[in-house]
């Protein structure tokens, strides 16, 4: 199985998309497979043959970075072989932003707290 895009939205093909498009390089500006920095959706499929979920940092064209919520989806042979991957993408960085806020008030609340 090969990391090649096969078919792709308008979004997903930010920096154009042309047959030998890989993932990783799209979306990671890289020439090989994620590492350790991310979990690969497509690994996390082919091993338990389930949909699997992963946060990833992605980059659009200009390198701008973006926090994304991956979901990966298998798709089987007739012997039950993931031959392919259905893959989509949500935008999480606002969340993150927040969840990160919420984390630094919490804390400061609890130091104020300590002071009483």
């Amino acid at each position: 199985m090969t990391f090649t895009i096969k078919m792709a939205n308008p979004a997903a093909r930010q920096g154009g998309l042309s047959a030998s498009s890989k993932c990783y390089t799209i979306t990671h500006v890289r020439d090989k497979p994620c590492s350790c920095e991310h979990i690969c959706p497509l690994d996390g499929v082919k091993k338990t043959k389930k949909p699997v979920i992963v946060e990833h940092i992605h980059y659009d064209k200009n390198g701008n970075t973006t926090q994304v919520e991956v979901h990966g989806f298998p798709i089987f042979d007739d012997k039950g072989n993931v031959i392919q991957m259905i893959e989509y993408c949500l935008d999480i960085t606002q969340r993150k932003k927040a969840e990160k806020l919420f984390i630094e008030n919490e804390r400061l609340m609890a130091a104020d707290k300590a002071k009483e």
